[in-house]
């Protein structure tokens, strides 16, 4: 067995390490993730009862774009095993390029056409670690599946049109992205002409109803159609994704940052990490295209709220349920989802570590405080942050020799303010006008040290607000029946039953503020306390902490995400 990191882009360290070294960890494990199960859905034995045959390629494909994410991340994986898969996976192709059972070539199904994008994707993320005796293979199997997908994306999209609203009718739509890779990555050859034709056809008949459809699928779409729209110049594809993006976050996300399993209102029964993983990654990916700083907000407190609540002590991603309270989350439905989810999670964080930082002539820039080294094409480090944000205040910029950019820019995050900046040790004057310190590149060794303050504030139906929530002209709003949820910088505090009487966090469903006193008090510990109620007499103080943690135990336990509403002060049995 060998274990090592491969070339590194950008490490990720603090307390994001953690939770990347524990989901890549099991990749190594040989349950569930024998080379065997891992391949089963493309190595077909006739009579043979296969778990995920149906869905041929999503398991195996997943897998090896996870090795290319732990990888990216300097993480150790075990690269005798992950060769073998490959090599399994490359073998198992059939002459139509297809892989799994053989079928016949008119035979369409979803399950087929998401198993399918899903394998295109990992063959594409493989050949950044793939052995030297894999490649040639690996090349010619990634152009042949490439060509067959598109060959079918027309009878998938009939499909699609017969599917009514069948959960899963999106699925087909999710091979978009791994087309647009491959033309990107295949350049002139003819293949490439025919991915990105077939890819440009489907991304424009993304169906504009997609009511309880699949969110991990439909976001993987638009994750499809904007890189179609990039590749094509067809801009109209990046603004439609940006305005389903802007529907998504204005009826679907939860008070926590994620999303539901389904595109369905009112709220489906549970989240599910990999559509968690798709909001992250596409918001991420719109903030690098446009720029736009809420989406990067965006993304930043769906990954460490939403995201990592997901994420197990094992390690493994999966599931939350959403109860019958609303507002509070339960260990239930797939709470690993060691499948997908694991996977997708792995590589939403190293999306979220590779944005971090961003590089160019004119600047390097820190777009979020994470604890990151990043690293230039030769692997020489152009700078390292380090620091525990954003569940800590002060963050550590050192300059490495590689940073050859004539500034150093350091984004101060919405939800906070800068409480000192010193430059080796020296304090400076911090000017944070448009919201960054804008400083000359220091010379290697340098350290620059941002200490923020960090602010407590609600949101409130997904508006930010601040107490006393009204102004000397207007009366207070009546917040009562509106979910309120309390964050600390980008963190969510919740009410959890590992830290309070399981009663009490069902029972307070309403967050009480006394009236021209703080929202929270603190308890010895220095801990944020909330006063609740409930709908009748009851009160009680809850103790809150952040959703997720380096503690992932603590996420099989009820939590209350969120409040049912706010009240500015405790009623009486009548409301009095």
């Amino acid at each position: 067995m060998t274990l090592a990191p491969g070339p590194v882009s950008t490490h990720l360290g603090g307390p994001l390490s953690e939770h990347v070294a524990a989901a890549a960890a099991q990749l190594a494990r040989s349950t569930p993730y024998s080379v065997e199960l891992v391949t089963q859905d493309v190595v077909w034995a006739a009579g043979s009862s296969r778990l995920f045959q149906d869905y041929r390629g999503d398991l195996s494909g997943r897998y090896l774009d996870a090795v290319d994410a732990a990888l990216a991340m300097g993480l150790a994986v075990d690269r005798d095993k992950a060769a073998a898969v490959l090599a399994a996976v490359l073998g198992a192709q059939q002459p139509d390029g297809l892989f799994g059972p053989p079928a016949l070539s008119t035979q369409v199904d979803q399950g087929s056409a998401w198993g399918h994008g899903r394998l295109l994707d990992g063959l594409l993320s493989a050949r950044s670690w793939a052995p030297d005796r894999l490649t040639g293979t690996l090349e010619h199997a990634t152009a042949q599946l490439a060509v067959a997908i598109a060959a079918r994306t027309t009878a998938w999209g009939r499909w699609v049109g017969a599917a009514g609203r069948q959960k899963f009718r999106l699925d087909p739509f999710s091979v978009v992205l791994p087309l647009a890779r491959y033309a990107a990555a295949a350049g002139s050859e003819p293949a490439a002409d025919a991915a990105l034709d077939a890819a440009l056809a489907l991304a424009e008949a993304l169906p504009e109803d997609v009511e309880r459809a699949h969110m991990h699928g439909y976001l993987l779409a638009l994750r499809g159609q904007v890189e179609v729209g990039r590749l094509t110049g067809a801009d109209h594809l990046v603004q439609d994704a940006l305005a389903r993006v802007e529907v998504v976050a204005d009826r679907y996300q939860l008070p926590h940052g994620g999303v539901p399993e389904s595109v369905s209102l009112p709220w489906d029964v549970n989240t599910e990490g990999c559509g968690i993983a798709d909001w992250v990654m596409l918001n991420l990916r719109l903030h690098e295209l446009t720029g736009e700083e809420a989406l990067l907000d965006r993304a930043v407190v769906a990954a460490v709220n939403a995201l990592l609540h997901t994420q197990r002590a094992s390690g493994h991603f999966g599931c939350e349920t959403l109860s019958g309270e609303s507002g509070v989350l339960v260990s239930d439905y797939a709470p690993e989802a060691w499948w997908c989810c694991t996977f997708h999670g792995l590589r939403a964080l190293h999306h979220l570590a590779e944005r971090a930082v961003t590089v160019d002539d004119d600047a390097v820039r820190l777009h979020v405080p994470i604890a990151t080294t990043r690293h230039d094409d030769d692997g020489a480090t152009v700078v390292e942050v380090t620091g525990d944000y954003p569940y800590d205040d002060v963050v550590t910029v050192t300059a490495g020799r590689a940073l050859r950019a004539g500034g150093l820019w350091l984004r101060v995050p919405p939800t906070a303010s800068v409480a000192e900046l010193r430059v080796d040790g020296e304090p400076v004057r911090a000017d944070a006008a448009g919201g960054w310190v804008r400083l000359p590149a220091p010379p290697p060794g340098s350290r620059v040290t941002l200490r923020l303050r960090q602010h407590e504030w609600f949101s409130v139906a997904g508006t930010p607000m601040v107490p006393p929530f009204a102004n000397t002209t207007l009366p207070a709003p009546d917040l009562s029946d509106r979910p309120v949820a309390v964050f600390r910088g980008p963190l969510l505090l919740a009410a959890g039953a590992a830290d309070n009487d399981t009663e009490d966090v069902l029972r307070g469903r309403f967050l009480v503020h006394p009236r021209e006193q703080p929202a929270l008090a603190r308890d010895d510990d220095g801990r944020e306390l909330a006063t609740v109620s409930g709908h009748d007499s009851f009160h009680a103080s809850l103790r809150l902490a952040p959703l997720a943690g380096a503690d992932r135990a603590r996420n099989d336990r009820a939590v209350r995400a969120w409040f049912g509403g706010l009240r500015y002060e405790r009623p009486g049995l009548h409301g009095h």
